[in-house]
C-alpha cells in the first residue's frame, strides 16, 4: 500500500508540473481556483462566484477553450445562465481537463524504474443558483460532480461552493460597482482512493466596476488557498497560499475591446502578465452581448512558452425584468376579475367549452367572488349553447335557487323556456311563460318569451292565438324578425290577406338590429318567401328583384336560384333559363334541385332549337329520377333511434363535464372530453340538419312526381319536333317555327 501511494504521488507531481502553465501548485483541481486560464470570466462564470449569477440580466451562453503552446493539458469551460425572474437565476456549467501524458515510475530495488503512460483527465460538472432575498444582496450556490481519472483508477466526487455579492452602486454617472465573497470547495470532492487528498479549497473577494456604460471595466479579486488543508498533506510543512489579480478593460472604439491582467502571489512578485483582444457583435445579436475574445498570457515565474484561451460569450431571449413582468402578468390574470374576463371573452367569442370551464373554475375558486351571480348564469348559458339541455335547465334552476334576488333570475327564466321548447314539452313553455310575464323581468326578456309561445301555438295550429303573440315583439328587438317572418307563414297558412302577408315579410326585411347569422337567414328566408308570392301574383319584376337580393353565401339561395330559373320560363326569358339551369346543376347536391336545374335548362335549349342538347339533358334527368326514393318512414324512424342514443350518451357526459370543470383535471383528460363532446355533438348537429330538410318547404320546387311528369312531356315534345323535322326536312322553316310556337303554349299552359 506505501507503494502504490508513493506512485500515485509522483504520478500527481508530474501532472502537475505538465500543466503548470494552467493553474498554480498545490493540491489536485486548482485549475478550479485559477483564474489566468479563463481570465475574461472572472466576473461572468458562477465557478468563480455563483452569486454573481444575478447580475447576468438575460440567458446567457459562454465557452472558453484553453490551449497552452507546449504539450500539457488542455482545459474547456462551457455553460449556460437562465434568469427566470427578477430575483431568481440558475445555471449549468462543465468543466474538463484532458491531462497531459504522464510516465508512471516505479522502484525496482532502490532504483525508481520508468513505467506506462496515462492521463489525468477530470470532468465537473456543475449546477449553480442565485437568488436576491433582500436589497442589493445575492447569495449563491454551486453543486459540483467531480469526475477524476486518477491515470487510469476513477472515481467520482461531490463538492459545493457558497458565494455572496452585494451591489455597491448602479449609476449613469459613477457606474457600476459589485463586491463579491466566494467560499470554493466547501464541500470538497476527494481525488484519491488511498489517502484523503481532497480539492483544493478557496476564499476569494472581488471587486468589479463598469464605467462610462462599461467601455471601463475593472476586476480585482484577492484569494486565500488551502487554508483548510490538513498539514499532513503537505511533502514538507503547510504554507497558505494568496494570489492578487488585476484586471483592466476598455473598449476604445465600438466592436472593439482590449484587457490587461496581471497577478501577484505570496512570493510577493508578479506571476504572470497577459492581454485579451475582443470582437463586439451585439450590433448582429438586437443588442445583446454576443463576444468573441483571443487572450494570451506568459508566466513570469517559467520559462514555459506562454499560453492562449478563446472565447465565446452570447446572450439570448428576453430580459430578466421583461421575464419577472410576464409572471406578474400571468400572476394577475388569474385573479378572480381576469379570470372573470377571459371567460366573457371566450363566451362572446363563441367557444362555449373553454367559457364553460373558466366559468367553473372561477365559481370553484373564489365562492366569494361578487359576481358568482352572473358567473353561474354564464356557466349554464354555456351548457345551452352546447346544447346540453338537460344540464343546462339544471344550472339555470341551482342558479335562481343560489341567487333568488339576482337580476340574472329572468335571464334564467327564458333560459328555462328556450330548451323546454326546443324539447317540445309546450306544456311547460307555456307554465314558463306566465313565471315571466308575471314576474318583473324587462320588456326584452317578456317579449322574447311572447315570440317562444306564439312559436308553439303554431305547432299547436292555434294561429290567432300565436298572431296575437307575434304582435307583442316591437320593432327593433331581436325577436321581431323572426316574428314577422312567422307571422307571414301564419298568414299564408290560415288563407289570410295577400297584402297583410307582404307586409309582414317587408317588415321583417326592412327590420333595423340585424345582427346575427340566424336573423340575416331570416331575412332571406323572408325574401325567398316573397318572391314566391310575387310570383304567383304573375308581378315578375318584383319577384325576381327579391330574390336577387340573397347573397350567394345564404343557405337559400339555391332556392333563390331555383325561383329565378322558374320565372324566366315564365317570362320567356331563354337565355337565363339556360344560364340559372346549369347554375343549379352546379351549385346544388340534391339531386331532385339538380334534374329541375336540367328541365328548365333544356326548356331554354328547345326555344333555341337545341334539340339534341335539350333531349339528353332531359333524358339524364329522367334517368337519375328513375330510382330516385325519398327518404322513407322506416328509415326516419332508425334515424331517429340512433338521434334518441346519441342524446342520451351526450346527456350522460354532460353531466361528467359539470363534475369535471369543478375540479382541476389533467389537460390531457380536458383534451379527450372536449373530443368526445364534438363528435356527439356533430352526430346530434347532422340529425337535425336532416330532420329540419325533410321538414323544410321548398317555396318553387315541384315535388318528385310533377317533376317526373314534366320531364315525360318535355321528352316526347322535343322528340317530336326532332321526328317532325327528320320526315319533313323538305318544308319550309315555317313549319318548324309552328311546331316550336305550339310547345311555347304547351309549356305556357304548363305554367299557368
Amino acid at each position: 500500500m506505501i507503494f502504490r501511494n508513493l506512485r500515485f504521488q509522483i504520478l500527481i507531481a508530474a501532472a502537475l508540473f505538465s500543466c503548470g502553465q494552467a493553474f498554480c501548485d498545490g493540491l489536485p483541481g486548482e485549475y478550479l481556483l485559477s483564474n489566468r486560464w479563463r481570465q475574461v470570466f472572472l466576473f461572468r462564470s458562477p465557478v468563480d462566484n455563483p452569486a454573481f449569477l444575478m447580475e447576468e440580466q438575460y440567458s446567457t451562453v459562454r465557452a472558453v477553450n484553453y490551449f497552452p503552446f507546449n504539450s500539457g493539458s488542455l482545459l474547456m469551460e462551457a455553460g449556460v445562465v437562465y434568469p427566470f425572474d427578477l430575483y431568481n437565476t440558475a445555471g449549468l456549467s462543465i468543466i474538463a481537463e484532458r491531462g497531459g501524458e504522464v510516465r508512471g515510475y516505479s522502484f525496482d530495488g532502490d532504483s525508481l524504474k520508468g513505467g506506462r503512460s496515462s492521463r489525468n483527465n477530470n470532468i465537473i460538472l456543475i449546477g449553480s443558483y442565485a437568488s436576491n432575498p433582500w436589497g442589493r444582496l445575492s447569495i449563491g450556490a454551486n453543486l459540483n460532480l467531480a469526475y477524476q481519472g486518477n491515470f487510469g483508477e476513477p472515481k467520482l466526487g461531490c463538492g459545493g461552493d457558497l458565494g455572496l455579492s452585494f451591489r455597491v452602486l448602479l449609476d449613469p454617472l459613477l457606474g457600476y460597482h459589485v463586491l463579491g465573497l466566494t467560499y470554493k470547495n466547501i464541500l470538497s470532492p476527494g481525488v484519491s482512493r488511498y489517502q484523503a487528498m481532497p480539492f483544493s479549497s478557496q476564499i476569494s473577494t472581488q471587486y468589479h466596476t463598469g464605467l462610462f456604460g462599461n467601455r471601463v471595466t475593472l476586476d480585482y479579486q484577492v484569494s486565500l488557498s488551502d487554508f483548510m488543508a490538513r498539514p499532513s498533506i503537505f511533502a514538507d510543512r503547510k504554507e497558505l497560499e494568496w494570489d492578487m489579480e488585476l484586471q483592466l478593460g476598455f473598449s476604445p472604439v465600438s466592436y472593439f475591446k482590449v484587457k490587461g491582467f496581471t497577478d501577484v502571489n505570496q512570493w510577493r512578485r508578479f506571476g504572470s502578465v497577459g492581454f485579451a483582444l475582443g470582437a463586439d457583435l451585439s450590433y448582429l445579436n438586437r443588442g445583446k452581448d454576443l463576444s468573441l475574445y483571443y487572450q494570451f498570457r506568459k508566466n513570469l515565474n517559467s520559462e514555459l512558452l506562454g499560453s492562449q484561451s478563446v472565447y465565446l460569450i452570447a446572450q439570448f431571449g428576453s430580459h430578466r425584468e421583461e421575464l419577472y413582468a410576464r409572471k406578474m402578468a400571468n400572476l394577475a390574470r388569474i385573479s378572480p376579475s381576469n379570470l372573470y374576463n377571459q371567460a366573457m371573452l371566450a363566451y362572446h367569442n363563441e367557444i362555449y367549452w373553454d367559457a364553460y370551464f373558466l366559468f367553473s373554475s372561477l365559481y370553484a375558486q373564489y365562492p366569494d367572488f361578487f359576481k358568482n351571480d352572473a358567473v353561474t348564469y354564464y356557466a349554464a348559458s354555456c351548457l345551452e349553447n352546447l346544447d346540453m339541455r338537460k344540464t343546462a335547465l339544471e344550472s339555470y334552476a341551482d342558479l335562481k335557487s343560489r341567487f333568488p334576488k339576482s337580476s340574472f333570475v329572468y335571464d334564467a327564466d327564458l333560459g328555462m323556456l328556450r330548451i323546454l321548447y326546443r324539447d317540445g314539452m309546450y306544456h311547460d313553455v307555456e307554465r314558463q311563460f306566465r313565471v315571466i310575464r308575471d314576474s318583473e323581468a324587462s320588456e326584452e326578456i317578456k317579449q322574447y318569451a311572447a315570440y317562444y309561445m306564439g312559436e308553439t301555438e303554431v305547432i299547436r295550429m292555434e294561429y290567432l292565438r300565436a298572431l296575437v303573440y307575434f304582435a307583442m315583439i316591437k320593432s327593433g328587438h331581436g325577436a321581431y324578425v323572426f316574428a314577422q317572418h312567422s307571422s307571414a307563414t301564419v298568414q299564408e297558412a290560415s288563407e289570410g290577406q295577400r297584402t297583410m302577408i307582404i307586409d309582414h315579410l317587408r317588415n321583417a326585411i326592412d327590420a333595423v338590429n340585424v345582427k346575427t347569422p340566424a336573423q340575416r337567414e331570416i331575412v332571406n328566408r323572408s325574401l325567398v318567401l316573397l318572391g314566391y308570392i310575387y310570383y304567383e301574383d304573375n308581378s315578375l319584376s318584383k319577384a325576381v328583384t327579391a330574390l336577387r337580393m340573397v347573397p350567394e353565401n345564404s343557405y337559400y339561395y339555391e332556392d333563390a336560384q331555383l325561383g329565378l330559373g322558374w320565372l324566366a320560363v315564365k317570362a320567356q326569358q331563354w337565355k337565363d333559363c339556360i344560364s340559372t339551369g346549369k347554375m343549379l346543376i352546379t351549385l346544388s347536391k340534391k339531386r331532385v334541385i339538380q334534374c329541375e336545374g336540367k328541365l328548365i335548362q333544356a326548356y331554354g335549349l328547345i326555344q333555341q332549337q337545341k334539340y339534341d342538347i335539350a333531349e339528353n339533358l332531359l333524358l339524364e334527368a329522367a334517368a337519375e329520377l328513375e330510382d330516385y326514393e325519398r327518404v322513407s318512414p322506416g328509415l326516419l324512424e332508425k334515424e331517429k333511434a340512433q338521434y334518441d342514443s346519441s342524446r342520451y350518451a351526450y346527456d350522460s357526459l354532460a353531466s361528467m363535464i359539470v363534475v369535471s370543470a369543478r375540479n382541476r383535471i389533467p389537460q390531457k383528460n380536458f383534451i379527450e372530453l372536449h373530443k368526445r363532446q364534438s363528435e356527439l355533438k356533430d352526430g346530434i348537429d347532422t340529425y337535425l340538419q336532416f330532420a329540419d330538410e325533410q321538414k323544410r318547404e321548398r317555396f318553387f320546387e315541384r315535388g318528385i312526381f310533377i317533376l317526373k311528369e314534366d320531364l315525360e312531356f318535355a321528352i316526347a315534345t322535343v322528340q317530336r319536333i326532332r321526328a317532325g323535322a327528320g320526315d319533313q326536312q323538305n318544308k319550309t322553316e315555317k313549319s318548324i317555327n309552328d311546331q316550336i310556337e305550339k310547345l311555347k303554349g304547351q309549356i305556357q299552359e304548363i305554367e299557368e
